[in-house]
């Protein structure tokens, strides 16, 4: 038997062994092995960062927001926290929980610019289903909004009841969000309670993707999402537009939209509307597909089936409307012809209006 050192040829072993060499790599290879498995097993805990959220005068930014006990009262402070431990340039293994606790957020705009490369979700506290509520108080335009052109950014959201915004959410660029059981209620130009005018522009969305693809909208509510009547068909619950392809919208539930619910607009491709509720919402129609013909392109392959479909808002309306058809050949030859239908409808289901 040759004796070797395992430190010295079997890749930092630190001690002599009397084996030889074919046994002194089984053995680097077992002890490699080892400290592979303790690595993980030391990291388990680490994997996820958990940040907590409360409403004052319980949540204070000054705290550290680590525990459940040393709460964070804003949003904004989360993301300051984040940069801090410098999980914001991207290629951060560890994914991050934003536990967000009961109760009322008032006035809260930010704006999201930290992306760790991982999973951020913001959540009910302890992936509760009673919903935190961000009010914004019928004067704020954002709750929050996300621009950075192509970061896959992996946001999830969980379970929060935003009210009262112009526009609750707005992503450009912006690719991966996942928006489950949220609750957008009175957003647009009204004001939740009182149905005064508010200082916006005419917002155009409850929740608008701009040239922001792969996202996911499922199990939410869109409830009194209305501009007043000179900009009443300007707002739609979701506005997809600007090459906005590949989303999926599903088992929602649509009430009270005074403009289209579901937008496209120039070359938003492959979207997939499917088993929504909508309950008076819409002026020409539950799905539009439109776009400025002077520069802008149609969309395409857009899907929009297994609907209930409850009537307008003030009335009938068809399930889909698609602006400039048939194409003209300008448009054609700036845009391309479409190889498949602009939008495909099947299996809509037409009750009586409520």
């Amino acid at each position: 038997m040759q004796h070797v050192y395992c430190g010295a040829t079997c890749g930092g072993v630190r001690r002599w062994r009397t084996i030889d060499a074919v046994g002194c790599r089984f053995y680097a290879w077992v002890v490699s092995f080892a400290a592979v498995a303790v690595a993980v097993a030391g990291n388990a805990d680490a994997a996820t960062l958990k940040v907590f959220v409360a409403p004052r005068p319980a949540g204070n930014d000054q705290n550290s927001g680590l525990s459940v006990q040393r709460p964070l009262a804003s949003l904004g402070r989360v993301q300051e926290l984040l940069q801090a431990r410098g999980l914001c340039t991207g290629g951060q293994a560890d994914e991050v929980e934003v536990h967000i606790a009961p109760g009322t957020y008032r006035r809260q705009e930010i704006h999201w610019t930290c992306f760790t490369g991982a999973a951020i979700t913001f959540t009910a506290l302890n992936f509760d289903k009673q919903r935190p509520v961000f009010d914004g108080g019928g004067s704020t335009f954002y709750w929050l909004w996300a621009k950075e052109p192509g970061v896959e950014a992996r946001l999830r959201f969980r379970y929060i009841r935003v009210l009262g915004y112009c526009t609750a959410m707005e992503f450009r660029g912006v690719n991966g969000v996942d928006l489950y059981g949220m609750y957008f209620e009175s957003i647009g130009d009204r004001r939740p309670l009182d149905g005064a005018a508010v200082t916006c522009t005419k917002p155009t969305a409850a929740v608008a993707f701009n040239n922001s693809s792969r996202n996911r909208v499922a199990n939410s509510h869109f409830v009194k999402v209305v501009n007043f009547d000179a900009g009443a068909r300007a707002i739609h619950a979701l506005y997809i537009s600007h090459g906005a392809s590949n989303n999926a919208i599903e088992r929602n539930r649509f009430v009270e939209i005074s403009g289209d619910p579901v937008k496209v607009r120039d070359g938003s491709n492959h979207n997939r509307v499917f088993a929504n509720h909508f309950h008076r919402a819409g002026h020409l129609a539950y799905f539009l597909d439109g776009f400025d013909a002077t520069r802008e392109c149609p969309s395409f392959g857009n899907t929009f089936s297994s609907n209930h479909l409850y009537g307008g808002f003030k009335g009938g309306i068809s399930p889909t409307h698609v602006q400039h058809e048939p194409l003209s050949q300008e448009i054609i030859l700036r845009c391309g012809k479409p190889t498949v239908p602009r939008v495909q409808v099947a299996d809509n289901v037409i009750h009586p209006s409520t």
